[in-house]
């Protein structure tokens, strides 16, 4: 199953861990476990191509990749290494000034007697087809065609989930969620030790959408297909596409693709509890995908996210192509402009793998795509299991990782049934790479955005990334490579998006009267830096033998209560204010007394600052 130009892209592997420490040890492992009979499952290969002549190791900026799609003619054909290169299959891709790609396409191919297979309009313009050598000849002449690259393949193994009935969906945990996955344990609290609990926002990624460029899932598109929705994100799986088969709906035969929305937005294992799923299905069952898949799969996304004006969306790609291939990066890009954030995988190169055609260090994520794109965040992996807090030995690395996230020894969904979990303490299956540290990032990503509507992509992006935990990981064989470069990212994610939420509280009364009225206002502020994620409730519990005349009032949200008062302000963007206006009469007893009102965070996000949240108002009458 190893093949010496592939990735191991992000994998599951049975009752044993592929720790790659090097090639040799790689090599002598894999002998050991064919004689012992062990089978290795969901080796996810991926695809290979020319890399860039030049390492670097800083991300690819839009206008980088912007010179790599602007060659003179006649144009250099982008080569695929040989035993991944999809014979006479090219992704041919226009200039801007095409205005209708897919009918262009469609006349090129038809000119030239070729067979086409995709047509792209939105992430690019241009068209994945078959074609003859003489062709592809006269189309580096065109001065219509911008980049030519030999399509190339993934080469996948899998096993189909055998028939069961379609169960009920999960009912939302609260938060905290006690006894969940170290993965979420960790993500939600800045260091160790763990606490055997999640604490996450009522909100949970609620109308936000979520694109899984993967191997679809279970149930594939609504949920419809076979034995249904997984139970972990049951009810929530909207449109989608499927590049591989289209009669099967994006159904996942791999189980890659569940596993890993699982960890985005599963109900109970994953972080984005509410968000709304696409399956958008590039990678088959076993015989796998192609590059023209993936652009594909991407040029789907950027339309349907188009089509939906307003529309909050976020794309998890779980899988990498090995080197560079400036088409898929272009697409990427693309659908980043149009407003999708993009998490991605950094694969699992580490320590060390070259580039046999170039002699580049294929774990450097910046010399493979689409890790190298700059606006993307690409996510690398870290264990928590033999070396606590320390990035897995298989992780890419190198300037284009923006951060890492937990990525070894994962408890997800699986395809055997609609409610079958994997990993620990379920099974001895063994789950790690980046693969699904992506997911978890993603999912953080839905959760802000859910609680920040008007945040646009890059905005996103630099939230999650100075949100995270800084110099907490041990950066293991990384290390040898960050004394080189200085570029290794100390980062950890983390979930929860703090805020300071101060109440002050204001009257023109010093002295009041006996059986005078007397009004006075509490101010709930939101000095950020993050919007709340829920709504915020206020209370003021009043003085015995004082109640409200008419009731408190609010500029937000609503109150009620005369001498308990309860307000829900609802959800405080950074910098707006509530102001709570509340009247009460004075009794006829002179005396001194005091009313506090005390403004809440609700449900999973924390208050930077919890002394700022009460404030107090004492009167004395006379």
């Amino acid at each position: 199953m190893y093949k010496a130009f592939s990735s191991l892209n992000q994998c599951t592997i049975k009752k044993s861990v592929l720790s790659k420490v090097s090639e040799v040890t790689q090599r002598k492992f894999l002998r050991r476990a064919m004689q012992a009979g062990v089978v290795a499952m969901l080796f996810l290969f991926s695809l290979a191509t020319a890399a860039p002549a030049v390492a670097q190791d800083s991300k690819l900026s839009e206008a980088q990749l912007s010179r790599e799609m602007h060659e003179a003619h006649p144009l250099t054909i982008h080569r695929a290494a040989p035993e991944q290169r999809i014979a006479d299959r090219y992704i041919v891709l226009f200039n801007d000034s095409v205005a209708n790609p897919h009918e262009e396409g469609r006349n090129m191919v038809t000119r030239e007697s070729g067979k086409m297979h995709f047509t792209y309009g939105h992430a690019v313009k241009g068209f994945a087809a078959t074609l003859t050598p003489d062709a592809v000849e006269r189309l580096r002449h065109d001065p219509r065609v911008a980049l030519i690259e030999e399509d190339r393949a993934v080469h996948t193994t899998s096993m189909a989930p055998p028939p069961f009935m379609q169960a009920a969906a999960l009912p939302t945990p609260l938060s905290p969620q006690i006894g969940t996955s170290w993965a979420l344990d960790r993500i939600d609290q800045r260091n160790l030790p763990l606490d055997n609990s999640f604490s996450f926002p009522a909100s949970a990624g609620a109308g936000v959408h979520l694109y899984m460029i993967d191997s679809g899932m279970l149930g594939g598109i609504f949920g419809l297909q076979g034995v249904g929705s997984h139970v972990e994100f049951a009810g929530r799986v909207g449109d989608g596409a499927d590049f591989v088969d289209p009669s099967t709906n994006g159904a996942d035969c791999l189980g890659h693709g569940t596993f890993g929305a699982s960890l985005a937005g599963g109900t109970t294992l994953g972080v984005a509890k509410l968000v709304t799923f696409h399956p958008v299905r590039v990678i088959n069952c076993g015989d796998g995908g192609s590059a023209s898949g993936v652009i594909a799969g991407v040029n789907w996304v950027t339309s349907d996210h188009l089509s939906h004006p307003g529309q909050k969306s976020v794309a998890n790609m779980s899988l990498t192509l090995n080197s560079v291939v400036t088409a898929v990066d272009q697409a990427v890009q693309n659908s980043i402009n149009a407003g999708v954030v993009y998490v991605i995988a950094a694969g699992n190169n580490g320590p060390s793998r070259l580039d046999f055609v170039t002699g580049l260090e294929l774990a450097n994520a910046c010399n493979i795509s689409p890790q190298r794109v700059g606006a993307a965040i690409t996510v690398g992996a870290m264990q928590n299991d033999l070396f606590p807090d320390a990035v897995t030995g298989e992780s890419d690395f190198g300037g284009c990782v923006d951060l890492y996230a937990p990525g070894r020894l994962m408890t997800g969904a699986s395809i055997a049934s609609t409610t079958a979990i994997t990993g620990p303490p379920f099974d001895s299956t063994i789950h790690h790479g980046t693969s699904w540290s992506a997911p978890l990032v993603a999912g953080v990503a839905a959760t802000y955005l859910a609680a920040h509507p008007n945040a646009n992509q890059s905005q996103v992006v630099s939230a999650i990334v100075s949100n995270s935990t800084i110099n907490v990981l041990s950066l293991g064989p990384q290390s040898a490579f960050s004394t080189q470069t200085g570029v290794v990212p100390n980062r950890l994610l983390y979930s929860d998006f703090q805020t300071d939420i101060q109440t002050t509280v204001s009257s023109n009364f010093g002295a009041p009267g006996v059986g005078t009225q007397v009004r006075y206002t509490f101010q709930v502020h939101n000095n950020g830096p993050f919007n709340s994620m829920d709504p915020v409730l206020f209370t003021d519990n009043l003085p015995a033998g004082m109640s409200v005349v008419g009731g408190a009032a609010s500029t937000r949200g609503s109150c009620s209560g005369n001498t308990n008062i309860t307000c829900d302000l609802g959800r405080l963007a950074v910098g707006e204010q509530a102001v709570i206006t509340i009247a009460v009469n004075v009794p006829f007893t002179p005396q001194s007394f005091t009313n506090t009102g005390t403004a809440t965070l609700q449900s999973g996000q924390t208050d930077r600052a919890p002394a700022n949240n009460s404030a107090s108002l004492t009167l004395t009458s006379h």
